[in-house]
């Protein structure tokens, strides 16, 4: 129950980082300037194309638009994986962290069992998504400290 704690304060920890770098950029101000790259840059292109302004406002314009929508999905592409990663790292310290503990007192059969279980429940062809890699590894070490408490 210990690893319990410890891992839902670095869970916690790790959001109130996250949500205190949200505040100090500004909600309001971050999604005006998303809204506007996603919107303003691609209409703004459309509308020169349009209305026929000269060809550098247009060329101008598209590859703004463009290189927008391009740097906002690296944007997200890149915080997801840092997320995942970040979570991937946490969780799988939490796992080691009960395997020594379990096997220092001895729980052996229960270890090797709840690693049996884990193993079985991956696809290893398709991939294993990062959100049930966590909700495993949590009923894998859920698993192992109650039968070790319970014993």
């Amino acid at each position: 129950c210990v690893h319990s704690q410890i891992y839902f304060a670095a869970l916690s920890s790790m959001e109130t980082i996250f949500s205190l770098l949200a505040k100090i950029i500004g909600d309001v101000i971050t999604i005006s300037i998303l809204l506007f790259m996603i919107l303003g840059f691609p209409v703004g292109w459309l509308i020169s194309e349009l209305k026929n302004y000269d060809r550098r406002s247009r060329i101008t314009r598209g590859i703004l638009a463009l290189t927008s929508i391009i740097l906002i999905s690296i944007a997200f592409s890149v915080n997801e994986r840092l997320t995942y990663s970040t979570n991937y790292a946490i969780v799988s310290r939490y796992l080691v962290e009960v395997t020594i503990t379990q096997l220092e007192q001895g729980n052996t059969e229960n270890v090797l069992s709840s690693f049996k279980k884990l193993r079985n429940e991956f696809q290893i062809q398709g991939g294993t998504p990062f959100e049930e890699y966590d909700k495993r590894v949590r009923a894998a070490v859920f698993a192992m400290e109650n039968k070790s408490n319970g014993s």
